[in-house]
């Protein structure tokens, strides 16, 4: 019985570091905006503060899901794009890279998400 208790922990604990993690990287480019802006319930508010609490809104399961299964830096990625509305130019400057890059970058992703549909 001391064992199975272990291995749960163990699993918890292994779950709450791959969360924290994940959080961790999409703070470090959540992109804020006031919070006057916003009036309706809290959740709406917060998805459209999110960087990434656009992807929470995709109604299709199978997209929401191929959207969800990506690397969080691949999340935050096309968020720029979808959401910011950020050009390939602009994401070259942020990631330190040439537009051609970015544009391979997002085609491998948008890749991604079609094989998982």
């Amino acid at each position: 019985m001391e064992k199975s208790n272990a291995y749960y922990y163990k699993v918890v604990e292994k779950m709450d570091i791959k969360d924290f993690n994940k959080q961790t990287k999409t703070k470090k480019h959540e992109c804020l905006f006031d919070g006057d802006k916003h009036s309706g319930h809290f959740e709406e508010a917060y998805f459209d503060r999110s960087l990434t609490g656009w992807i929470e809104l995709i109604e299709n399961p199978k997209l929401y899901k191929a959207v969800k299964d990506l690397p969080v830096e691949d999340q935050i990625f096309i968020s720029y794009i979808v959401k910011e509305g950020k050009t390939q130019r602009d994401l070259a400057k942020v990631y330190k890279m040439s537009q051609v890059k970015v544009c391979r970058n997002f085609e491998k992703i948008v890749e991604k998400i079609r094989v998982n549909l």
